[in-house]
């Protein structure tokens, strides 16, 4: 089923008028731990089934648990309220069973982006799932997820990505130096959680969670943002590389929403 993402724009904030908020508390996990060193993994869990994905509708807030397989509920403007294509056209969208498929039909540079229509505050953990379907090595392409409304850093928002550049690689972007390790895996999850004012980045190695990094951040509620892009100066950036995004879920945190 093909969208038309490109018309879910952002309002301007000088024209838009919104409900008061809605706060929803979503608490941790049992045992969930955020204090790891880099390159520590997590003890592998089984499934959680308090694990719940953010999806608005009308002035309310819901909870859900995602069904297997499905990006959203296939409901992709209850959780994401923009989709941004730079320059338009530079990237073909779709549902499928796998998730929300992203294609780059152009070569060389570009963007396309997507942002949470609700914000996250206090302590959180929030987590999507990607998957490459089609990644050539080297193609220049970066896989981010990232909290919009923190201070951002020398490689602008902070938040964790898989790129392919000279090497496969995991980044965790903040505002102290870039922290990476080395990636081998076509599919995972990126993760980010936030515990009092530190901010902490992982990948999913299939069983467990790998810590990339930390950093100091404010306690700031924040949107998340998860793009897919090609820097400027990508000249040679192959076209027809492909990938998924799927179970956008927030485990814990509180949801601020419109």
């Amino acid at each position: 089923m093909r969208l038309g993402l490109e018309e879910h724009h952002l309002p301007s904030s000088s024209t838009e008028t919104s409900p008061p908020a809605r706060k929803v508390n979503v608490p941790a996990p049992p045992g969930q731990n955020t204090e790891l060193s880099a390159g520590q993994s997590e003890p592998p869990k089984g499934n959680n089934p308090e694990v719940k994905t953010v999806v608005s509708g009308g002035s309310g807030t819901t909870l859900e648990t995602p069904p297997r397989g499905t990006f959203q509920g296939k409901n992709f403007g209850g959780a994401f309220t923009s989709f941004v294509q730079s320059p338009q056209g530079v990237g073909s969208t779709g549902l499928s069973d796998q998730g929300l498929e992203i294609t780059k039909v152009r070569p060389g540079s570009g963007y396309i982006g997507l942002t949470s229509r609700c914000k996250v505050g206090g302590n959180f953990d929030v987590q999507v799932d990607y998957k490459l379907l089609n990644w050539p090595a080297q193609n220049f392409h970066t896989v981010r997820f990232a909290a919009r409304n923190l201070p951002e850093g020398i490689g602008g928002h902070v938040g964790v990505s898989r790129s392919s550049y000279g090497d496969e690689n995991y980044q965790f972007r903040s505002q102290s130096p870039i922290m990476q390790v080395a990636a081998f895996d076509k599919a995972g999850t990126l993760r980010l959680t936030r515990k009092d004012s530190t901010l902490f980045g992982y990948y999913s190695n299939g069983e467990s969670f790998v810590l990339i990094g930390s950093a100091p951040t404010t306690d700031d509620p924040t949107a998340f943002l998860i793009d897919f892009s090609a820097p400027t100066e990508a000249s040679t950036a192959p076209v027809g590389v492909a990938i998924t995004l799927d179970n956008f879920k927030v485990i814990s945190g509180t949801l601020i929403c419109q």
